[in-house]
């Protein structure tokens, strides 16, 4: 105690322990197309807190998905185990623009030749493009040269639209025929051959004219049954697939 002052000293002494700090740490720069998740990780806490959250399957997790719809800073408030906070961060890329992956199927149906098929790309926002063609063959190109099925029969064509690492699928089924061509004489005699006129392709719409024009038969889904009962002489004929392919021919009833 001073007593010129009346001020006194006193001394305390007190120890402080500086706590270890674990080291934290945080997942790089990732990126991601649009629509697709990234996941995201922290290390070193107990408790983790992402913001923002909205884009995010579980903010509270240390490896949470993340899902932006564009390019997002994300921060995570650490918690260590001595109830210390630091705050990371880190950031989500995501690759614009979003593709768009469509087309068109055009079919080129003609009477004794094999429907050929055109695809017409109208994706958009995209650099690359692969088809499958549903029969083992794959093309790269914006818009595929026409083709032919080796067989009729239905298809499943696949378009993939690259952008970078970023891809889009869509597919369409493909239906393609055969329109062969049907023989030309019958000889309806009761000998039970050749007697009806037979299409290659059974179920197709069929019309008959005779050599005046005039209209005798039609049936929208014929079944190799007309020809045994008309007269001898030359028909002109019309036969329509179920994909719109249509010819015209002459058929000769021999009797």
């Amino acid at each position: 105690f001073n007593p010129a002052t009346c001020k006194g000293t006193d001394e305390v002494t007190q120890k402080m322990q500086v706590l270890p700090v674990p080291p934290l740490s945080v997942s790089p720069t990732v990126r991601v197309c649009r629509g697709d998740g990234a996941q995201l990780r922290a290390d070193g806490g107990v408790k983790y807190e992402w913001l923002p959250a909205a884009s995010l399957d579980n903010p509270a997790s240390p490896t949470p998905i993340a899902r932006p719809g564009q390019t997002t800073h994300y921060r995570v408030r650490i918690t260590n185990v001595y109830g210390c906070v630091q705050e990371l961060t880190t950031r989500v890329e995501v690759t614009p623009p979003p593709v768009t992956a469509a087309f068109e199927v055009m079919i080129d149906s003609e009477c004794g030749k094999p429907n050929r098929v055109q695809l017409v790309n109208k994706s958009s926002d995209a650099t690359r493009y692969q088809w499958l063609l549903g029969d083992s063959s794959v093309v790269e190109g914006q818009n595929p040269d026409a083709f032919a099925y080796g067989r009729p029969g239905e298809y499943e064509v696949v378009l993939r639209a690259f952008n970078g690492s970023c891809v889009t699928t869509t597919s369409q089924r493909v239906q393609v025929e055969d329109p062969k061509l049907p023989p030309n004489v019958i000889t309806p005699n009761g000998d039970g051959l050749n007697e009806v006129f037979i299409l290659p392709n059974p179920g197709w719409k069929l019309e008959v004219y005779d050599r005046w024009g005039k209209h005798v038969y039609s049936n929208v889904a014929y079944y190799n049954d007309w020809g045994n009962d008309v007269r001898g002489g030359v028909y002109f004929y019309r036969i329509t697939s179920p994909l719109g392919a249509s010819c015209k021919g002459w058929l000769h009833v021999l009797k």
